[in-house]
């Protein structure tokens, strides 16, 4: 088994950048709920940091579709 660094990877080919693919995978943010509240359950998180990691799961899930747009459009402006 050898680790494969992200460097070593090819890059799809295709009109979308990394970063595009990125901010569209940032709003999974009924994944995060999930995790946290299994790891809350299971007394793997504190109250406060739960309340913490709830509290960036929906700043990231709201901000998401906007991070989203800006790459596109960067990602267009790219291409031409």
């Amino acid at each position: 088994f050898m680790p494969v660094q992200a460097k070593d990877m090819p890059l799809p080919e295709g009109p979308y950048k990394p970063y595009v693919v990125g901010s569209g995978m940032v709003a999974r943010g009924e994944m995060g709920l999930i995790t946290a509240q299994i790891g809350y359950e299971a007394h793997l998180l504190s109250p406060m940091y739960y309340s913490d990691v709830i509290t960036v799961i929906i700043i990231a899930t709201v901000l998401a579709p906007f991070i989203l747009k800006n790459a596109l459009k960067r990602s267009a402006n790219e291409l031409e």
